[in-house]
């Protein structure tokens, strides 16, 4: 007697039912085949089981209609194991649900980018489609060649044949696919070009020609390596000057000028707000122009004006808040100027920046010459480096836009939008931008002594540990999901809690016993009473707390504030004062507004009362002392609250990483909410040790879960999970009343 046995095939595959045969298409194929009605039965809604005996052969043929007619071709005979190869082994591509570029009744249009950094778009039936939460499994035939449309560099659209398996393979957009497959999805090995020189575009003709009999005229002379920078960058109209803060950049930006000053009309000097006085000194100290000579920008300043000075400052922060200098630099600039931007890291980056830099790059576009100045062009990562260049000119680092530099230098995290976990040829960049920049350190060009970081610790008084309590137990109770956006606010309220204040939701200050401004005097009494010391700070309370300490134990003279409620004028009588005025001997600044450009080498020592979130102000605030000028060396002292979040600001500032974006991005990796919260808490206590043990449960955790996922896809179901669905845990027998051996006998088929 023959031995019976049953497949099943999905109901969506039957073409036709006759009155004595099937016919049905092979999944995933053009295949089809007739089988005997008889022998097909339907087993629920979405299967029908089809039965075959031992030997049994299907007859395979594909079909195409030639004059009204169906004619069968490539006829062959497969066993039922090559019949399963093609139902159970298709060819999938897991695209996600964004992919799809169009779709019809019938039809969807997918398009993803190829090996090759094409633009690829293809159509496919609904039919050969499943979706499975935020993805698309899109079934291939493994015998159609499927016509595909290509956008290339050249946006030539152009149709060709490919086939399914070569589609497959190239497909390099899903990461969770490519990861299961091991394909590597970074980006690419660009070439190091060699032997870079300036762009033909980009020189600066007529080298031999220049004439510096003028106006502008020097009275200081060069350090060797200003000399160096002057003759590196020259030959290129637009160049850029990485010189470590206090190297002098300012001067040796002023003798290009001096150099070139008759192949331009006028100057723009683009610098912080804070920074405009600073530049015009080191005009009038380097140079032999007047006052007169050089114009400020101010809130009187308007389209509808005329500015007779060639040389012109203006503040960067300006062009991006108002309208009205921006529509004044519209006016003003011309083809012929000298576009200068100070403080480059101030429009460097793709996010807030970007109305900043949109401006400046919008009005300075067919400008004759561009220059950049910075001494700290990169703190987060080679993506600073984009807009910096574009600035100055798309031609030298040969990308179109943001996106065509990412595809070959970033590589993105695939849960966090915006995090950035690789970068990829950076020698490429170096080489492409090496003719065009300047860049030395301090180290390398002056003999300056070294650097004494000290750090000062105390704990939290009763009432601060209480309200310090208090606003973790609130975000906890109201941030369940933990709210990665509310990190911010509560950083910040929490260090204000730590320095003896809170800002209410009136504006109201609520003050809290506090001695942190106990132990600064502690740490000023340790210094030489001859020393001038710097005292930064964050909140504008600091300087409250600082200047009624300062007027009880040193007197009003003793000291000068430097803050962002000062006008120009009122800033730049505060400098001078502490700069010659010997009574003076404390500057008291907050970071924000006096960390960029100050040079204040009179001081050697600098107190951190509080610190800011970015590292780009911690390190300038400690370069207003150590730069050109210092004849000793300097000791920074940083205010710590123990077991706080201030300790954590340290460690992250010590990390030279923006502290707010750093743990939100370490927080966001963590999937898991317990661990999430236990992280949270290691940081707002200030505890690190915590702070590693849970980020190395976290990827222990996290290294679990892929591992299983890749066991279930290979078809390996978790032991327990195993045991809880066998029958000898379910053991139906004892709920009939009778033995295993029985139930065997009487059920187990029916049950299977």
């Amino acid at each position: 007697m023959a031995n019976w046995y049953g497949y099943s095939i999905k109901q969506k595959f039957l073409l036709y039912e006759g009155k004595k045969s099937c016919l049905f298409r092979v999944p995933y194929s053009k295949y089809r085949f007739w089988h005997p009605k008889k022998l097909v039965k339907n087993s629920n809604s979405d299967f029908f089981k089809i039965l075959y005996t031992d030997g049994f052969k299907f007859r395979l043929f594909k079909s195409k209609k030639e004059n009204d007619n169906w004619i069968n071709y490539d006829e062959k005979s497969v066993s039922i194991d090559e019949l399963k190869n093609f139902i159970e082994n298709p060819i999938v591509l897991e695209l996600k649900r964004g992919s799809i570029v169009a779709q019809t009744e019938n039809s969807y249009l997918f398009g993803y980018i190829d090996s090759d950094r094409r633009f690829i778009k293809f159509w496919i039936s609904r039919n050969d489609c499943q979706k499975v939460k935020d993805t698309i499994l899109v079934y291939l035939m493994r015998d159609e060649e499927y016509e595909i449309i290509i956008n290339d560099d050249d946006i030539e659209e152009k149709r060709e044949k490919i086939d399914s398996v070569d589609l497959y393979c190239n497909y390099k957009a899903n990461k969770a696919l490519l990861d299961r497959f091991g394909i590597d999805l970074s980006p690419e090995r660009l070439p190091v070009p060699k032997d870079v020189k300036i762009d033909k575009a980009l020189i600066d003709d007529d080298l031999c020609n220049y004439n510096e009999t003028g106006k502008l005229q020097t009275k200081t002379t060069l350090f060797l390596h200003q000399q160096k920078a002057v003759a590196k960058v020259l030959p290129a109209r637009y160049s850029a000057l990485f010189m470590d803060m206090g190297t002098g950049k300012t001067r040796t930006t002023i003798e290009i000028l001096k150099i070139r000053q008759n192949k331009y009309r006028k100057v723009f000097w683009i610098t912080p707000v804070s920074l405009k006085y600073n530049v015009l000194m080191e005009f009038l100290k380097h140079t032999n122009l007047s006052r007169e000579d050089i114009y400020l920008f101010d809130d009187k300043t308007n389209n509808e004006m005329e500015i007779k000075q060639r040389f012109i400052i203006v503040g960067i922060e300006s062009i991006a808040s108002s309208d009205r200098v921006y529509l004044a630099l519209k006016k003003f600039i011309e083809k012929d100027d000298f576009i200068i931007v100070d403080e480059s890291s101030f429009i460097k980056g793709n996010s807030r920046r970007v109305k900043r830099a949109k401006r400046i790059i919008e009005l300075t576009r067919d400008t004759r010459y561009r220059m950049i100045l910075t001494g700290t062009p990169i703190t987060q990562g080679i993506v600073d480096l984009y807009t910096q260049m574009y600035f100055l000119s798309p031609k030298i680092l040969g990308y179109r836009n943001f996106y065509h530099f990412a595809r070959n230098h970033l590589e993105y995290d695939k849960e966090i939008i915006g995090r950035i976990v690789a970068e990829y040829n950076e020698d490429y960049i170096a080489a492409r931008i090496n003719p065009y920049i300047y860049q030395i350190s301090k180290e390398e060009c002056l003999e300056l002594k070294g650097k004494n970081y000290i750090e000062k610790y105390f704990y939290m008084t009763e009432e601060q540990e209480i309200e310090y309590k208090k606003t973790k137990d609130y975000f906890f109770e109201r941030f369940i999901s933990y709210d990665i956006d509310s990190i911010f606010p509560l950083f910040n309220e929490l260090q204000q809690i730590v320095a003896g204040f809170r800002y209410k939701e009136n504006d109201e200050v609520e003050i809290i016993d506090d001695i942190r401004v106990y132990v600064l005097l502690e740490v000023i009494n340790e210094i030489e009473l001859d020393r001038k010391i710097i005292i930064w700070t964050k909140y504008r309370m600091d300087i409250v707390f600082i200047e009624k300490m300062m007027n009880e134990k040193f007197g009003k003279d003793s000291y000068v504030v430097y803050d962002g409620n000062l006008n120009e004028e009122k800033k730049n009588q505060a400098i001078n004062r502490f700069k010659t005025d010997k009574k003076v001997r404390f500057f008291i600044a907050m970071q924000s507004a006096a960390a960029f450009g100050l040079n204040l080498v009179e001081a050697k020592y600098a107190i951190f009362y509080n610190n800011s979130f970015k590292y780009s102000q911690r390190i300038q605030a400690e370069d207003r002392i150590y730069r050109i000028g210092q004849d000793s060396s300097v000791t920074y002292i940083d205010i710590i609250c123990d077991e706080s979040i201030d300790t954590t600001i340290n460690y992250s500032l010590f990390l030279k990483r923006n502290v707010v974006e750093y743990f939100k991005n370490e927080i966001n990796a963590i999937k898991d909410k317990k661990l999430k919260k236990a992280l949270l808490e290691a940081i707002i206590n200030g505890d690190l040790d915590s702070y590693d043990e849970v980020k190395k449960k976290a990827q222990k955790s996290s290294a679990a879960k892929r591992m299983e996922k890749m066991r279930r896809k290979r078809g390996v179901i978790p032991r327990d999970e195993y045991i809880k669905n066998s029958l000898m845990h379910k053991a139906p027998w004892k709920e009939l009343g009778i033995s295993r051996a029985t139930w065997y006998r009487k059920y187990k088929n029916k049950a299977i």
